[in-house]
Parts: structure tokens; sequence; C-alpha cells
């Protein structure tokens, strides 16, 4: 039997937890890396007009464009991405 009250403490008594997570996650809650769907019209459609990415994983691989570009849209990735995350650690509570 595990004892889950030692692991509750160790969360409790932590500044911060750092959550790693596959594409699993952000998939559930609407953004898929492999999809040109409604959520990457929505999210990324100036990537999609301005470089042609048709996903999320464009943007990490494209070398159509030049690294500044590259990493303003990784920023902006990273940035939905936590508030993702912030929502659905927050349905969960």
């Amino acid at each position: 039997m595990n004892d889950y009250n030692e692991i509750a403490q160790k969360i409790k008594d932590a500044d911060a937890i750092l959550i790693g997570a596959s594409n699993g996650l952000s998939i559930t809650e609407g953004l898929n890396l492999f999809a040109d769907d409604e959520a990457f019209e929505n999210l990324f459609k100036d990537y999609k007009e301005k470089y042609g990415f048709r996903k999320i994983l464009d943007g990490f691989f494209s070398d159509g464009i030049n690294r500044r570009k590259n990493g303003d849209f990784l920023a902006d990735w990273s940035i939905i991405t936590a508030e993702i995350i912030q929502l659905h650690l927050l349905w969960r509570i």
C-alpha cells in the first residue's frame, strides 16, 4: 500500500512544483501539436498567415524563418501553454 499522506505533505511543503507533461495534457485541453484546427487558427493565426505554419510543430522545427521569429513563436507558445496548464489545474481543484 502506498502512503499518499507523505506525498501530499511534501507537495504542501514545497515552494513550487514543476509538472512535466507530454502533448497529452495540451491535447486534452484542446491544443493539439499535430493539427491545423480551430485552436491553432485562433491562437497562431498570424504565424499561419505570415509563415505558412499549419500546426504547432511547424513553429518548433521551421527552418524557413530566422531565429528571432522562431523565438517569438516559442515564447508565444510557452505563454499559451502555461495558461492552459494553470486553467487545467484550477479546474481540478
